[in-house]
């Protein structure tokens, strides 16, 4: 049972990630909001975990790399990615 805990304390943030990086429009436009449990802390997504300029602060930066591997490997050629 915690195996599974953990696993889902990850993938929920890493499930955030892939939104925001899909779909940034609900979140810069629209204003759009999650809250989350991580690391022992309420947080607000994107909030806590993007500076201002969309980039992911340094403790999480490692999480987006996950998610941008994940879609460059799953989704070759497709947004955010393009094929030459």
């Amino acid at each position: 049972a915690e195996a599974r805990r953990t696993t889902q304390l990850i993938r929920t943030p890493l499930s955030t990630i892939a939104l925001y990086i899909r779909v940034p429009y609900m979140f810069e436009e629209l204003g759009f909001r999650v809250a989350l449990g991580y690391q022992g802390k309420c947080l607000t997504f994107p909030d806590h975990f993007f500076r201002e300029d969309r980039e992911p602060k340094d403790a999480y930066s490692e999480l987006f790399e996950e998610v941008l591997d994940f879609i460059r490997e799953t989704e070759p050629g497709s947004w955010p990615f393009e094929t030459a």
